[in-house]
């Protein structure tokens, strides 16, 4: 047949199609490359998380001249003071004199590594707590801990989830319901990150200075420790896979005219050579030439 016969796209329309689909598949490619790059992120910030949470980080650090302690998000470990090692000194010294076990009392009270449970029971019984009021501080702390914790897995969660509808949207089946999930759980986990993070600064911030200021104790110091420094990082960090998403590859198909729906049996959003969507085709049966 001749060229812009009827049934048939002229040269520069066929040429117009070809380019549409050459763009098309670009952006596709393109859109895979970004995925992949979104899912590694997600995964990767996934296994930070789980190391947040099984590693025993100290988060909080609190001590005075009598005791101190190193608070994790599971556990709490209570340590002597400057005054607590010279009076264990002191008491060690009588022990040898007198065959007595004082030291060794002093260090089952001073010296100890609990779950953050057992450690609030610990520290708010009755003898402990009469002398320092510290209890209601504690059984904050233990909350914060606690909340922190289940917040951290639901953002892993998220994560995880996400990385898995973004890769499957990408090679598989790219739908508007695909993009809207992963989208739903890249937002959820930053969220769950920062209000798992802010709900523990705000729960732990006054341990340390609720307690009873006691003659020959010194001053109670409380600071952030390297765990929670490192969790503050990466609550900024698990924001990065919807800002790959968002300024990567987001609504890359609409600037091209077309919907990533085109894609879901894996045809292109081009018009067929000689279907009747293209411009200037006519399908009708071709009439006799006279």
């Amino acid at each position: 047949p001749k060229k812009g016969a009827p049934g048939h796209p002229s040269q520069p329309e066929f040429y117009t199609l070809t380019e549409d689909h050459t763009t098309l598949f670009n952006t596709a490619m393109a859109n895979v490359v970004v995925a992949n790059m979104g899912c590694f992120v997600a995964g990767l910030l996934s296994l930070f998380w789980v190391l947040t949470l099984c590693r025993p980080w100290t988060f909080i650090w609190t001590n005075n001249d009598i005791v101190g302690f190193k608070v994790t998000l599971l556990r709490v470990k209570v340590e002597k003071g400057t005054t607590g090692h010279s009076y264990y000194n002191a008491v060690h010294a009588v022990d040898d004199l007198l065959s007595t076990q004082f030291a060794q009392s002093l260090t089952d009270i001073l010296d100890q590594d609990f779950l953050m449970e057992d450690a609030v029971h610990y520290l708010c019984v009755d003898g402990v707590d009469n002398v320092w009021q510290w209890c209601n501080t504690w059984v904050m702390v233990k909350y914060a801990s606690i909340i922190f914790a289940w917040l951290c897995i639901f953002a892993v969660l998220f994560l995880c989830t996400g990385g898995a509808f973004m890769y499957y949207y990408a090679h598989y089946r790219p739908t508007d319901n695909g993009r809207i999930l992963f989208k739903v759980c890249f937002i959820a986990a930053p969220c769950c990150a920062w209000l798992g993070l802010l709900q523990y600064v705000v729960l732990t911030f006054s341990l340390g200075k609720g307690q009873r200021e006691l003659t020959g104790v010194g001053e109670t110091r409380s600071t952030y420790g390297p765990g929670f420094v490192f969790a503050t990082v990466l609550t900024f960090l698990t924001v990065a896979p919807i800002y790959i998403q968002g300024v990567f590859s987001k609504h890359d198909y609409e600037k091209e005219g077309v919907t990533d729906i085109f894609l879901e049996d894996g045809s292109s959003a081009a018009p067929r050579y000689g279907s009747a969507e293209a411009a200037g085709c006519d399908n009708s049966a071709p009439q006799a030439q006279t």
